[in-house]
């Protein structure tokens, strides 16, 4: 067992500041002693490791001692912080049993509700599948709490008891749908030139050209026009919703709203939600459009169809059911763009990072969402015969 000690000059000794650094065998254990204060010099924790000349490699885990601290304040914290970031990074168990109530009920708060118990090793080793548990129920919690909201925010609105600036609506309204149109267009008259192509291909074979109409019409009514607005309204308007929060959360502006009493879910949240629902049916209307002009576009170019052959066998394998079963898919599909782009913005932590961690959320969660609330759709409309 070696004994390293380190303190402070000898006009400041007595309660001075002062670590003891003790070796055994796979340990290495920091004691502390005197008073650790911001006013009395105290040594360099990490200087002291480094000329101590210890090798890390050779150890397994570093405790610290406060037993014979004589008073401590914000200083002894940020000492040990550093020693902890430290083993952290030397990738040492730590263990802080040893060191005063106050201080583990800090280092929890610094730490983002980390329990520093006797143990850190055992708190290390607890399974991540539990981790993930835990984190999977924190955000179902979070999701009832602000549904409830939303919906007590809603019957605000309607009640006349609230209501949201009508410019920014508005606004809303214009970045959700005009502004996406270009891009709705394009790729929805893609899908369904590429549809009819690969249709084409096949029922040539067959000499059914025609039905290509009755392939795109359906394919674009009740699956793909809605699936495909819905896609790119998350990646486009979900992480917007998302970024534009998160971005208020660091700034702090959302402590302001709850300071001056403007609950932001009112605020924040329902003209997103309601300017949506507004725009993504009607742009999910747009791009069945879309489809079923590239699919003329293709009929018209590889088969002998003509145009008013297309359109009557439109009519004739297209229904209204078809075209508002479709519609409904996207009034459901924006309700889930719009709270998964502001449930991960109001889940932001405070830094630039967190920032675009929650964009990136919004999208993945929102087109996962999305997919499977499809799935359950369409099953459902098979089954009730629509």
């Amino acid at each position: 067992m070696r004994s390293h000690s380190f303190e402070s000059p000898p006009s400041q000794q007595g309660l001075s500041p002062s670590i003891d650094i003790v070796v055994q065998k796979a340990l290495i254990q920091v004691q502390f002693a005197g008073e650790w204060s911001l006013v009395r010099k105290r040594p360099d924790c990490l200087k002291q490791l480094e000329k101590s000349k210890i090798d890390p490699s050779k150890f397994s885990k570093i405790s610290f001692d406060g037993s014979r601290l004589a008073s401590w304040d914000s200083s002894f914290l940020l000492a040990v912080q550093g020693l902890i970031a430290w083993a952290q990074s030397q990738q040492l168990e730590y263990s802080t049993d040893r060191l005063p109530e106050g201080v583990l009920r800090l280092l929890s708060i610094a730490h983002e509700g980390t329990c520093f118990s006797s143990n850190q090793a055992e708190s290390r080793s607890t399974p991540a599948f539990w981790d993930y548990v835990s984190k999977l129920g924190r955000s179902w919690l979070a999701w009832q709490r602000l549904v409830g909201e939303l919906a007590q925010a809603l019957c605000a609105c309607i009640c006349g008891r609230f209501r949201f600036q009508g410019k920014d609506f508005v606004e809303l309204v214009h970045e959700t749908g005009l502004k996406a149109l270009g891009i709705v267009s394009l790729l929805s008259f893609l899908t369904g030139l590429i549809i009819a192509f690969i249709g084409i291909v096949q029922l040539q074979k067959l000499g059914a050209d025609l039905y290509v109409a009755d392939l795109v019409g359906l394919a674009m009514t009740r699956e793909l026009g809605a699936l495909m607005v819905g896609v790119i309204m998350a990646g486009r308007t979900g992480a917007a919703f998302a970024a534009q929060i998160g971005t208020m959360r660091v700034n702090e502006e959302l402590d302001a709203f709850e300071s001056f009493s403007i609950a932001p879910v009112a605020f924040l949240v329902v003209p997103r939600v309601l300017a949506s629902m507004l725009m993504l049916p009607l742009l999910g209307a747009w791009a069945c459009l879309m489809g079923i002009l590239g699919g003329l576009l293709v009929s018209l170019s590889l088969t002998d169809l003509g145009f008013i052959q297309y359109v009557h066998e439109l009519q004739y394998a297209v229904s209204l059911g078809d075209f508002l079963g479709g519609l409904f898919k996207c009034w459901v599909f924006s309700f889930i763009v719009a709270m998964t782009g502001c449930f991960q913005g109001l889940q932001c932590g405070r830094d630039a990072r967190s920032v675009g961690q929650a964009a990136t959320a919004a999208v993945v969660s929102g087109i996962t969402w999305i997919v499977l609330a499809d799935a359950v759709l369409a099953i459902s409309f098979n089954r009730l015969g629509i």
